[in-house]
């Protein structure tokens, strides 16, 4: 009777082991991504290049050293909190403000590794930082023939950044399209000049890797798009948008359609937590203008899937009325007119 005892003690050790070893070995193949996206708003550094705007320029009564430190320690509190292993901001004046951004940042905080890029004589343009290795960068700018002429209307151009992550091949993709001041036809006109130009970028890659679609890398887009993610043409899924490039259309995933209260599905509809219906605010109305989107792995044959997402709203970054508290120079005060968006992927 011990024998059995014994034997049957022995067995369920064994399974007991065998059951925590491939729960083990499944967490260890689950490999996470997170991604964050911040329009920083007007982030100018305290030197004057005359490319800033009248606030913060040589002539502003408010804005000096003091004043621009405030905004860093801002910043580098938002980001230290939310860390996320790829971190993509806008409305960065020039390479100064990230290399002084680092020096806000904690010894703890993953970004080893940056780069930056906008359009000369340009105010701000997009930076992205990296927990891992850049292994390269390039930029791409749409233009256009205007009256027999190359028209190349001032836009903040595409960033292309390789990242060496150790898992997997990773591309991401920096935008901040044209805004909507002007005229509707313009500025819609040069946004979606400036979506083609991401598309067929994005079209390029894929082609490479047309007979072996499982290979294709992990391939993300990250930043304040303006436009809403309602704006865009949707795509055969529920959870997608289509993006047109040159010669075909590219479906993406968004997780502000898996995610948001009002389109969450029933299995992700814990996750529909949002601190706010939007990422930015106009006159009272919420858009949500800043994205994070994935190359669809279902036709790629990937399995990488949004796992989490979130609007970041910490303390001090609404103001009274719920909105986001933007910056201005003048009360030293504030932080952005965009809130961050926070995302993470699993594969």
């Amino acid at each position: 009777m011990k024998k059995r005892i014994t034997i049957i003690a022995a067995l369920l050790i064994f399974l007991l082991f065998f059951w925590f070893f491939k729960i083990a070995e499944k967490q260890k193949s689950c490999k996470t991504l997170a991604v964050m996206t911040y329009n920083a708003q007007c982030f100018f550094d305290s030197v004057y290049d005359g490319c800033e705007f009248a606030e913060f320029g040589a002539k502003s009564k408010y804005w000096n050293d003091a004043r621009y430190i405030g905004r860093l320690e801002n910043l580098a509190a938002v980001i230290t909190r939310h860390a996320a292993d790829v971190l993509f901001l806008q409305e960065i004046e020039n390479s100064r403000v990230i290399e002084d951004l680092f020096n806000f940042l904690p010894v703890s905080t993953p970004y080893k590794f940056a780069c930056f890029a906008k359009e000369e004589n340009g105010a701000f343009g997009c930076a992205v930082l990296s927990k891992y290795p850049i292994k390269s960068m390039q930029t791409h700018q749409f233009s256009f023939s205007k009256n027999g002429k190359i028209d190349r209307t001032s836009m903040r151009p595409l960033l292309q950044v390789q990242i060496a992550h150790p898992k997997t091949e990773l591309v991401v993709f920096a935008v901040h399209w044209k805004s909507k001041k002007g005229s509707d036809a313009e500025s819609d006109f040069l946004r979606y000049g400036q979506e083609s130009v991401l598309a067929s970028q994005i079209e390029k890659i894929m082609a490479q890797y047309e007979n072996a679609p499982e290979n294709l890398p992990l391939v993300l887009v990250a930043g304040d798009c303006n436009r809403s993610i309602e704006e865009f043409e949707s795509g055969t899924q529920q959870n997608q948008v289509v993006l047109h490039g040159k010669n075909r259309t590219i479906e993406m995933v968004s997780p502000w359609l898996i995610f948001n209260n009002s389109s969450a599905a029933p299995d992700t509809a814990d996750f529909a937590n949002l601190a706010a219906p939007g990422s930015y605010c106009y006159q009272g109305q919420w858009s949500k203008i800043d994205n994070i989107f994935m190359v669809d792995s279902g036709n790629t044959g990937g399995n990488a899937f949004f796992s989490g997402f979130s609007v970041i709203a910490d303390d001090g970054m609404l103001d009274q009325t719920g909105a986001p508290k933007r910056y201005f120079a003048f009360k030293g005060e504030g932080f952005s007119d965009h809130l961050p968006v926070w995302a993470e992927i699993t594969f």
